[in-house]
């Protein structure tokens, strides 16, 4: 989450202004020029106030952590899986090296639980994992806009 608030704080610091802050006659002139240029399309249905400003600012933060969340749960749900699946297989690699009894019955069953619980987690996923492509595209385009006006 910290990256969020750095992607954050670097997305509002970084943003060019049409001139040089010291040129501008007030601060409230200087977050006008801000908000028009950061937000132009919302600036086009709602004219610059400080609470538009706050809402905009409010908006786009809240946006970029819980999208930055989704990606997180995401990576958190694949590791513990994958996890998973290296236990098993580390305990299957043993029991071929070793002469003593090895319950395949139990390791069957194991492996038969995690494969359907994958399925599961796919399914209930896949659609997160789409909505995260199609928002990382997003802000990639929006970031290319910005970068060619």
């Amino acid at each position: 989450m910290s990256f969020a608030l750095g992607e954050l704080l670097l997305q509002v610091t970084t943003f060019a202004l049409p001139k040089q802050a010291r040129d501008y006659p007030s601060f409230s002139a200087l977050l006008q020029a801000h908000y028009e240029a950061l937000y132009d399309n919302m600036a086009q249905a709602l004219p610059y106030s400080v609470p538009s400003l706050l809402l905009a600012e409010f908006t786009t933060a809240a946006t970029n952590f819980v999208l930055n969340y989704n990606d997180v749960f995401v990576i958190i749900v694949s590791i513990a899986i994958v996890r998973r699946f290296k236990i098993i297989r580390g305990q299957l690699g043993r029991a071929t090296t070793q002469d003593d009894a090895f319950d395949w019955k139990h390791a069957r069953e194991s492996f038969n639980d995690l494969s359907q619980l994958t399925r599961e987690v796919d399914n209930t996923l896949s659609s997160l994992v789409l909505l995260s492509c199609l928002n990382n595209f997003f802000s990639i385009c929006i970031q290319l806009q910005h970068t060619v006006r």
